[in-house]
């Protein structure tokens, strides 16, 4: 439920934040987000990556919680988290965000065996190595 609320408060804050966008000179804002054809306005566009960021923060928060974690682990989100490092390689904010929630998840030891037998650990000591994470 945690992990829920987050990701989808998350996404409801970058919708918000895109109707807050969107100007009409013609006619004023407030007449846009009263009627029901808001959703049909053009939107900026957001990239796969800046997506992919925000619900890694979403995700953060929970992963503080041990409970939560568990949850993380049985979502099979280790395995999420590979295909989104293969897809942006590049990307140091994606490698920070994922190292921090495995950082959190690591803290409870029950958790190890998980995190060793996903990969994760030879991914973390690779990363190690870099200077700019």
């Amino acid at each position: 439920e945690c992990i829920k609320y987050f990701t989808s408060t998350a996404l409801d804050k970058y919708l918000q934040a895109c109707e807050e966008d969107v100007l009409d000179s013609d006619i004023s804002n407030e007449f846009h987000r009263e009627s029901h054809h808001i959703h049909s306005i053009p939107r900026p566009s957001i990239s796969q990556e800046t997506l992919i960021e925000y619900c890694l923060q979403a995700l953060l928060s929970p992963s503080t919680v041990e409970d939560q974690c568990k949850v993380l682990l049985d979502s099979m989100a280790l395995p999420l988290f590979s295909l989104i490092i293969e897809a942006h390689p590049e990307n140091a904010r994606i490698k920070s965000l994922i190292g921090k929630i495995m950082s959190n998840i690591s803290l409870h030891p029950q958790h190890h065996r998980a995190i060793f037998k996903s990969g994760w650990v030879g991914i973390l000591a690779s990363w190690k190595q870099n200077p700019n994470l």
